[in-house]
């Protein structure tokens, strides 16, 4: 039997678990999430709810269902069913779009103009398609 040198299985492992250790030490410091939660059709409103708080004002506004009319232990794709609301998924969406969407800054055109004058670091980047500058010429 031939004896093979390991010691580059054992080198690379350690690396790993040094970047590893890094990511995880640099992700505490930046105050990001370790990893984002797996969340499922059968995942229940209490678990959602600790991910995405606005999800409990977002039922009220929205579908006009409110924390206390919900069993929090109930999964999304049964409260989806129960209160004929669309598909779990499409819920789910919907849920993490209002989340994002609070977090959105809007500004008048007005403003950004007087931003662009005053302020010398502010610098306009322009993402439109072609056609979609070309539709608004």
């Amino acid at each position: 039997m031939k004896e093979t040198n390991t010691s580059w299985i054992i080198s690379t492992i350690r690396d790993n678990k040094a970047v590893h250790t890094f990511k995880a030490k640099l992700s505490s410091w930046l105050g990001l999430r370790k990893q984002p939660p797996v969340i499922t059709e059968q995942s229940s409103l209490a678990e959602i709810g600790s991910h995405y708080p606005g999800m409990w004002g977002f039922l009220e506004n929205k579908y006009h269902l409110r924390k206390s009319q919900l069993d929090t232990s109930f999964s999304l794709a049964s409260v989806s069913k129960q209160f004929d609301l669309p598909p779990a998924q499409i819920l789910f969406m919907e849920i993490q779009l209002e989340d994002i969407s609070k977090r959105i800054q809007e500004i008048t055109a007005l403003e950004a103009q007087r931003l662009l004058q005053n302020d010398s670091r502010i610098e306009v980047l322009d993402v439109r398609e072609p056609w979609e500058r070309a539709f608004g010429s």
